[in-house]
C-alpha cells in the first residue's frame, strides 16, 4: 500500500500525536466541507442543520448566520445553543419553512436515517434558495466500516444502503447539481460511543478489552485497522464515505434512459406501450428504426403490471397526501421491478421501489394542490409496459 495510506492511518493511532499536520485547502480546490461553506456566508444567511442532534458544527463560531436546527427530538445540549440558533421539531419530510428561505443546507449523516431520502431532497429543494447549496454526507452502503457499523450496532439506524450512483441519480432528479464532491476516509469516530449504545454486538468485549489494556476501545480499533494496513496492504478507512455540495438549478439533470440504439448507441427514453402492436422505435440521432427488444420478458413469460389499490382516491388540495409524515403517493401493485415508476397523468414521479407489491413516490407540490381529476398508472421504463389505470380525485 502506498506511504501516505500508513502515514494517515498512524496519525490516528497516537492518543497525542507528538507531530501533527494542519491540512488546508488548495488553491485549485472547490469548497465542498460545510465548514468551508459557512465561512463564505454574509452576514445574516439562513443556514439549515436538518437532523442536528447536539449540532452538525460549532454554531458560536458562526454569530453572524441565522441559524435552524431542527430533529426529531430535542437534544441534551440544546441549552448550550447560543441565540443566533433556533430549534424546532420537525420532520425533514415536512418543513415548517416557506419556500427559497434558506441560502444553505447541511444534511451531515443524515440520510441514511430517512425512510424516503428523495422525498427529504425535494423538501429541500423547495425551502432552498435559488442557486443556494446543499451539503450532504453519508456512507457508503457497500463500504466495510459501514457493513461493520451495522452489524455491531444491529442496524444503527441505517435504513438505506447508499452508492454514489445511486444517491447522485435522487439528487440531480430533486432538482440539484453537483459543484464538488470527494470520497471520504473514515476515522471510526463512531466506534469511541459504542460502549454508551443499548444495542450493541459484544458489549461485554469492549468493557473486557478496555479494562485488559487500560486503553480506550475505539485507540484499540484504529490499532487493528492500522496493522491490518501495514501487514496485508488493506486499508479498511479507504473509501467509507462521500461528500457531496450541490446547488439548486431550475433543470431537473437526471433524464431517465430506457434504450440504447442498435445503430449509433445512442440512448432515448420510451414511454410506448410496445404491447399493443409497436415493434420499433426510431432513434432520435441517427434516424435508424430499431427493433423493440423486451428485455428477457417474453422468454420469461411476461407478468402484467398491476395497480391493485392506492393510498387515497379522493384527497384536499394541498392536504391528505401523508405516508409517514411525507408528502407521497403509495400503491399496492403486483409484478413490479426496480424498473417500474408511477405516472401521474403525463407526469412521472420519483419513485421508491420496496417490493414488487409497495411502491412510493414523491407527488410533487404541483400535483397535489391543483384540483381536478387524474389517472394513476404503473410504467417499466425498462420495457415500456404500463399497468391498468386508477382515477385520483383532487377536490376544491
Amino acid at each position: 500500500m502506498g506511504t501516505s495510506q500508513i502515514q494517515r492511518s498512524s496519525h490516528c493511532i497516537n492518543v497525542i500525536p507528538k507531530e501533527a499536520v494542519v491540512p488546508k485547502r488548495r488553491s485549485v480546490d472547490e469548497v465542498l466541507f460545510f465548514h468551508e461553506v459557512l465561512e463564505t456566508l454574509s452576514p445574516d444567511s439562513k443556514v439549515l442543520d436538518g437532523g442536528c442532534g447536539s449540532g452538525s458544527f460549532s454554531y458560536h463560531k458562526f454569530p453572524h448566520l441565522k441559524i435552524k436546527a431542527v430533529d426529531i427530538a430535542v437534544p441534551d445540549t440544546l441549552d448550550n445553543f447560543p441565540n443566533n440558533v433556533e430549534f424546532l421539531i420537525s420532520s425533514l419530510s415536512n418543513l415548517p419553512f416557506e419556500n427559497n428561505f434558506f441560502d444553505f443546507i447541511i444534511f451531515n449523516w443524515v440520510l441514511e436515517h430517512v425512510l424516503s431520502p428523495e422525498v427529504v431532497l425535494s423538501e429541500a429543494y423547495r425551502v432552498l434558495k435559488d442557486g443556494g447549496l446543499l451539503y450532504a454526507s453519508i456512507p457508503m452502503g457497500d463500504s466495510f466500516q459501514d457493513r461493520f457499523y451495522r452489524f455491531l450496532l444491529k442496524g444503527g439506524g441505517h435504513i438505506q444502503r447508499f452508492t454514489c450512483e445511486s444517491f447522485m441519480a435522487m439528487a440531480y432528479s430533486a432538482g440539484f447539481m453537483l459543484l464538488s464532491f470527494c470520497e471520504w476516509p473514515t476515522g471510526y469516530a463512531w466506534v469511541k460511543n459504542l460502549k454508551f449504545h443499548k444495542n450493541v454486538r459484544g458489549k461485554w468485549l469492549v468493557f473486557f478489552l478496555e479494562k485488559l489494556t487500560g486503553k480506550e476501545f475505539n485507540y484499540l480499533w484504529i490499532r487493528v485497522v492500522y496493522s491490518i494496513a501495514k501487514i496485508f496492504g488493506k486499508d479498511l478507512m479507504a473509501k467509507g464515505n462521500m461528500i457531496f455540495l450541490f446547488s439548486k438549478t431550475d433543470k431537473v439533470r437526471f433524464r431517465y434512459i430506457t434504450h440504447g440504439c442498435q445503430n449509433c448507441g445512442s440512448g432515448a427514453f420510451i414511454c410506448s406501450d410496445f404491447y399493443k402492436g409497436k415493434s420499433g422505435w426510431e432513434c432520435p440521432s441517427c434516424g435508424k428504426i430499431n427493433i423493440f427488444v423486451p428485455v428477457g420478458n417474453k422468454q420469461k413469460g411476461f407478468l402484467p403490471l398491476v395497480i391493485q389499490k392506492v393510498g387515497l382516491t379522493a384527497i384536499k388540495a394541498g392536504k391528505d397526501f401523508k405516508f409517514n409524515g411525507q408528502f407521497a403517493l403509495w400503491a399496492i401493485t403486483k409484478n413490479a421491478t426496480e424498473t417500474t415508476v408511477i405516472i401521474w397523468g403525463e407526469m412521472q414521479l420519483y419513485t421508491t421501489f420496496g417490493s414488487p407489491a409497495h411502491l412510493t413516490a414523491l407527488v410533487p407540490n404541483e400535483l397535489y394542490t391543483k384540483p381536478g381529476q387524474y389517472q394513476i398508472y404503473l410504467l417499466d421504463t425498462k420495457t415500456g409496459a404500463k399497468s391498468n389505470t386508477v382515477v385520483i380525485t383532487v377536490e376544491e
